[in-house]
Formats: C-alpha cells, structure tokens, sequence
C-alpha cells in the first residue's frame, strides 16, 4: 500500500498508516526527489526524517512500488470526476500514470468542489473517501 504521511491540515494518515503496518501490510511512502517521486517500504516510523518541505520522508533506499494495490493520494480540493488539485507541485503527476494500483484520494467533505479545470497530463482517481 502507498500512502503519504500526512501534513496537520490533512486527513490524518499516521494512524491508518500505524494500523497497516500492525497488520503485516507492505506500506511505501514517497521522498520528493528531483520533480518526482520514489516510494521506499517501512517498517516504522522511526525510517522517516522531516524534508525541506517539512514532510515526514523515508531515509531509506526506494523500493519496488509496482506490485501494489492501492495508493493513497493527498489533494486540496476533488471534483465529482475525481479530479483534484493538489499544492505539491505536480509530483504524484509524475507517477500516477506509471501505477497500476487504485487510486484514492483522502478529503474532508468541504474540500470537494462541484468542477476544477483538468490539463492533459492530470490523472484522475479512482475514487475519493471522506469524513
């Protein structure tokens, strides 16, 4: 399972995150590295070191990514298309369309919005959970 280890005015991932590994899951949390993304497996939280971005981000080596299942995806706003706008400078664009796994968004219900504009290299989610 991907996921991003959440900022505090996002949806709260560290106890999902807590769950996931408690229950033997493979979780990978990405690195911004040079306009991309690289997703490295941990085991806890103590593989994480807070960027300049002020993200918890592993110190680990990447890790193989392809083989999993579900991608958790921050966002600002979502439409009803799925769609969403993010303020992380196009690096989960860099990768969405290189995974196979489904895509979710993680929202509060305030932050969906009835249209956002869409450009060419936007990937739209699978789906969208909420509060």
């Amino acid at each position: 399972i991907g996921i991003y280890v959440s900022l505090p005015e996002e949806v709260d991932t560290q106890q999902l995150i807590c769950r996931m590994l408690s229950a033997g899951k493979k979780v990978y949390v990405p690195r911004c590295q040079q306009k991309t993304l690289t997703f490295h497996q941990i085991q806890s939280f103590e593989e994480l070191r807070p960027s300049r971005f002020h993200l918890l981000e592993p110190i680990n080596e990447p890790s193989s990514f392809h083989e999993s299942e579900l991608l958790f995806v921050p966002l600002v706003g979502f439409d009803e298309d799925y769609n969403r706008i993010v303020y992380c400078h196009g690096y989960y664009d860099s990768v969405l369309n290189q995974i196979h796994a489904e895509k979710i968004g993680l929202a509060y219900r305030f932050q969906k919005v009835e249209v956002l504009p869409k450009e060419i290299h936007d990937v739209p989610l699978d789906n969208v959970l909420t509060d």
